[in-house]
C-alpha cells in the first residue's frame, strides 16, 4: 500500500521479508527493547510465526516503523514507528 504524505513523501506499507529483521532490531534497540535484541533468534523466530507482519517504510528513509501482531488466546499488536 503507498501512502503520500503531508511533505511530498512517499510512505509504504507491505509484507516483512527475511532482509528486513535488522533494521527491525535497529528500531527495537532505538525503542529500548533490550530483550528483543538480546533474544535475537527468538525474535527472529517471533517474526517467522506471526500472524500480522507489516513493514512501514519511507521513500528515502528507508524502513520507520512496523506491526506484528500474534494470537494466542487474545490478539496482540506490536507497533514500533
Amino acid at each position: 500500500m503507498e501512502i503520500d504524505l503531508k511533505n511530498n513523501e512517499k510512505a509504504f506499507i507491505r509484507p516483512y521479508e527475511e532482509k528486513d529483521f535488522s533494521k527491525i532490531q535497529d528500531l527495537n534497540k532505538r525503542e529500548g527493547w533490550s530483550n528483543l535484541v538480546e533474544n535475537h533468534l527468538s525474535t527472529k523466530e517471533a517474526w517467522k510465526n506471526s500472524n500480522v507482519t507489516l513493514i512501514i517504510e519511507i521513500q528515502g528513509h528507508g524502513i520507520v516503523g512496523y506491526l506484528r501482531g500474534l494470537t494466542l488466546v487474545l490478539v496482540y499488536l506490536f507497533v514500533n514507528c
